[in-house]
């Protein structure tokens, strides 16, 4: 593939990142406007974002992304482990939230589903189509080339999260500070999408988890609405989110060291997994 459809690659990927999140932007506060149940509301956004993104995947021609390797799945997938963790520790701090929620059982689906969205939309967007058109850029022949498209792929992941300091409601630092973080951890999952051999339904399932046990530690089934659980990151100091960064880092660092990398670029992983991802 010649640099110049490389390049048109890596626009196309950018273009469906920012028109699809700002569909969804623009449609969440239609929803919220006519829908009065937040729980309802954020599905029905979260639903429409992905009826958006799916078109946009046929449209580039990049359903192969969908597909997957079990196999590399099962050599790689204990590169998830610091997720994994994070996961069950945030999940046993926020046991109480779930235990003592009042919300209804509809409810309670429609949060299943609205995090599970959220996984798929933004784990399509930014590793499936962003991350793969950048490899093929830089190429996935040597470890460096994977760091590469990894962090660039990861800070506009964070990038985009600026969005949500568009709400009124939010502040700018607790919006910055959110993006910070969440750059870095798309770095990590896009990290381990490329050890478990581009499976993205496994990179979809950890943000679902991770997301869900989040909103359930900071409330979100006791009453707490994203804004004020966003917010609650304001208060967050920047040792704090220095330690997140750095966790993150050698996280990522670990999980693409060329030890493990190598053996991956050997096999043309690139060609053999996605043939024209």
């Amino acid at each position: 593939m010649d640099n110049t459809r490389k390049l048109l690659r890596i626009f196309q990927a950018l273009c469906a990142v920012f028109v699809c999140m700002f569909l969804y932007n623009l449609f969440g506060k239609t929803v919220f406007r006519k829908i009065s149940d937040p729980y309802a509301g954020y599905f029905v956004s979260q639903a429409f974002f992905a009826a958006v993104v799916m078109p946009a995947v046929v449209i580039l021609g990049r359903t192969s992304i969908l597909r997957a390797d079990h196999e590399y799945l099962r050599r790689g997938w204990t590169s998830a482990g610091f997720v994994i963790v994070l996961i069950i520790f945030i999940f046993m701090l926020g046991f109480e939230n779930l235990v003592e929620s009042a919300v209804t059982i509809p409810q309670f689906l429609f949060f299943v589903g609205h995090v599970l969205l959220i996984g798929f939309c933004e784990e399509v967007l930014f590793r499936g189509i962003l991350q793969n058109a950048l490899h093929r850029w830089f190429g996935e022949d040597t470890p460096e080339h994977v760091l590469k498209a990894v962090i660039i792929s990861g800070l506009i992941f964070g990038f985009a999260h600026l969005s949500n300091a568009l709400n009124p409601q939010i502040s700018l630092l607790a919006a910055t500070k959110q993006a910070v973080v969440t750059a870095f951890a798309g770095m990590y999952y896009g990290a381990i999408y490329f050890r478990t051999g581009k499976n993205i339904g496994f990179i979809i399932l950890l943000h679902a988890l991770y997301d869900a046990v989040g909103m359930i530690s900071g409330g979100w089934l006791n009453g707490e609405g994203l804004t004020a659980i966003l917010n609650g990151t304001q208060d967050v100091p920047a040792a704090g989110v220095l330690l997140w960064m750095e966790l993150y880092s050698l996280a990522i660092l670990i999980v693409l060291r060329p030890k493990k990398v190598m053996p991956l670029l050997k096999q043309n992983m690139a060609g053999r997994n996605r043939q024209d991802v």
